[in-house]
């Protein structure tokens, strides 16, 4: 996947700006996510090196080519036998006279770190790994297009499979169809694995489909998401296979109203805590607060979970054209559970929902 040149440009001189600030005078970036946010190309086992004296994408011979032709503006070189990353950096650092370079310390081993650094002869490095993870946290309007792509496809799938769902079909089923009819849809494919989590398994947050067949009046969590040119979409509905029954419903209405309050309450200028606080307080008053066991929500890009964080500990405040999920949950070990999730763009006086599955309790 390729973005326009222009905004590839515009994005380099933002990092630009970011490592004057931070005092770099370059930064290797070897999270795959963040190359292809700076370079407009997605690929695996690459990195590119950033300076105000040029741009270099480092890549072995698998994707030398495509890169050259897909990366106008960016010199290409070929990692081989010969020739190893330590030394194309070595000699781009002297090149460009680089003395402090940034380095993204959450996607390095520590064997390459120390290769690199015995390497790097008069080279001062640092670790610098959310500089332009906090430059995505803003999406531009061709990202909220592909994210908005996403979330289309990932609700067209979601409904398709709610009519395969009844007594006797397996979990892993549902999920093996989730992400054929994604591909089906012409999508990169899932955003993460899907969670098809029935009965008693719809108490753990991040269940794992198994062989567990759907039974008459069980919960069933769906969490899903759809890949477009490489941005993510991220949604959850639980629903109930039958009737449900009063405990059901009322655990349902806990999670739904809590929901629905912090979705409203979003817009620019709330931090993340203050938002995730206002789902907890909802919660928390119907007596479900300690089965409430994760963050409200998280952010959405080229990574499922990106910046910002929905969460206690997290102070940002949001800002249009930010992407966040918005996903409380009551969980009650050995009973069941039920999540509700959207996504949500954050716009000039509040947000758009990009999820559009209706949340009323479905019972199939």
């Amino acid at each position: 996947m390729m973005q326009d040149v222009c905004v590839v440009d515009t994005t380099y001189h933002k990092v630009m700006r970011e490592l004057r600030q931070a005092g770099l005078d370059g930064i290797l970036l070897s999270d795959l996510a963040n190359i292809g946010f700076v370079s407009g190309f997605f690929t695996e086992d690459s990195f590119i090196l950033i300076s105000g004296q040029g741009k270099v994408f480092i890549t072995d011979s698998r994707y030398y080519e495509v890169i050259e032709k897909k990366c106008p503006g960016w010199q290409v070189v070929c990692v081989s036998t010969q020739k190893h990353l330590k030394d194309y950096v070595a000699e781009y650092c002297k090149t460009w006279n680089i003395k402090t370079l940034g380095f993204e310390e959450d996607k390095i081993t520590q064997g390459l770190f120390a290769e690199l650094a015995d390497h790097l002869s008069g080279v001062d490095m640092k670790p610098v790994g959310t500089i332009v993870k906090h430059l995505r946290m803003v999406k531009r309007p061709y990202e909220l297009d592909c994210i908005r792509r996403a979330a289309r496809a990932a609700d067209d799938a979601f409904l398709h499979v709610l009519k395969l769902m009844k007594p006797g079909v397996r979990e892993y089923e549902i999920a093996a169809e989730i992400q054929y009819q994604l591909k089906k849809a012409g999508m990169d494919g899932e955003s993460f694995p899907s969670i098809v989590a029935a009965g008693a398994h719809s108490s753990r947050p991040h269940a794992v489909p198994g062989e567990y067949k759907m039974q008459a009046g069980d919960f069933v969590t769906i969490d899903m998401g759809a890949k477009y040119r490489g941005y993510c979409s991220d949604m959850t509905r639980t629903v109930v296979i039958g009737t449900a029954d009063a405990k059901q419903k009322e655990v349902y209405d806990v999670v739904l109203t809590a929901q629905k309050k912090a979705v409203a309450a979003v817009k620019p200028g709330l931090r993340c805590c203050d938002l995730d606080q206002i789902a907890r307080d909802s919660i928390g008053a119907r007596g479900y607060g300690e089965n409430f066991l994760h963050s409200l929500g998280h952010g959405v890009g080229l990574d499922i979970h990106e910046l910002p964080t929905v969460s206690k500990n997290c102070d940002i405040a949001l800002e249009p054209g930010m992407v966040i999920t918005i996903e409380p949950g009551v969980y009650l070990p050995g009973w069941g559970g039920v999540r509700i999730e959207d996504t949500v763009i954050v716009t000039e006086d509040g947000c758009e929902i990009i999820t559009k599955i209706p949340k009323y309790l479905v019972e199939l």
